[in-house]
């Protein structure tokens, strides 16, 4: 019994050590990727940390999702740096291309190629029409939309703007990044000790033909059966079980009507 006593002790203390590292592997890996950027605590000149505080103001008073838009834009600007100084030889000589600007933008797009395939619209074109707005307010509403996500961005760009990355600052790609999660329900996350660190899709029903595992750090969709050229392998945001006419207005809110095999079958019944 002693033994045993012992024995989960030794356990319990070697968990908790191991989970303590792990929570400091996750706050330096999540420092790496995006914090040194979005950080307002002592490590910020004041005027970064000044202007970093208005931007989440700003987003916890309007829409959070401003601020996984800044994680996109802090990640694709981190990993330009990085890859920047990778591009030196070991005699600290830039590799050549035909010029300085050629460069930066090669390398920032290989920077934003984790974002690169995200299915993208313009926020305030993709985004639903609540409830309570009149269809005949539609262009007014989505004006405001445009406006706040203009607010938004030029907050984040007091706080974070780089001159060489300065493309991704624009209105337009600010606006297709927001899009990009309110049609594909993404989240950005670093992990907690019992989270794995990946762009992730959050635990969406797969269709049968396919499932969702993680490998390395990634998300990977695996084939269960063979796959027919063109045929369409699709990931449901919704509960399939629910009756035809909800599951249709749930799917409005991401901007599309649902033609798949079962809907098709099911209208036809109607």
């Amino acid at each position: 019994m002693k033994c045993l006593l012992l024995l989960s002790t030794v356990l319990i203390r070697w968990l908790r050590r191991r989970a303590l590292l792990q929570q400091c592997m996750c706050r330096l890996s999540d420092w790496e990727a995006v914090h040194s950027l979005l950080c307002t605590g002592k490590n910020a000149s004041s005027l970064q940390r000044d202007a970093l505080i208005k931007f989440n103001e700003h987003a916890h008073r309007t829409n959070d999702i401003f601020i996984l838009a800044a994680k996109v834009i802090a990640f694709t600007i981190v990993r330009y740096r990085r890859m920047k100084v990778l591009s030196f030889d070991g005699s600290r000589q830039p590799i050549v291309l035909n010029s300085k600007v050629e460069s930066n933008l090669s390398l920032l797009l290989e920077a934003w190629k984790p974002f690169a395939m995200g299915f993208k619209r313009r926020w305030w074109d993709c985004i639903a029409l609540p409830d309570d707005v009149d269809s005949c307010d539609e262009i007014s509403f989505r004006m405001q939309i445009r406006d706040l996500a203009f607010a938004s961005l030029q907050l984040l760009k007091e706080a974070i703007f780089d001159d060489e990355c300065a493309p991704l600052f624009s209105l337009e790609i600010y606006g297709h990044i927001i899009g990009m999660f309110e049609l594909n329900n993404l989240d950005l996350v670093v992990a907690s000790p019992v989270e794995d660190y990946f762009i992730y899709i959050d635990d969406l029903p797969l269709d049968e033909k396919v499932k969702l595992q993680d490998k390395d750090g990634q998300a990977v969709i695996i084939a269960d059966r063979p796959i027919s050229p063109g045929e369409e392998i699709t990931i449901s945001y919704i509960d399939e079980g629910l009756p035809y006419d909800e599951r249709q207005a749930l799917l409005a809110d991401y901007g599309f009507k649902c033609c798949c095999p079962k809907c098709k079958k099911e209208q036809v019944l109607r």
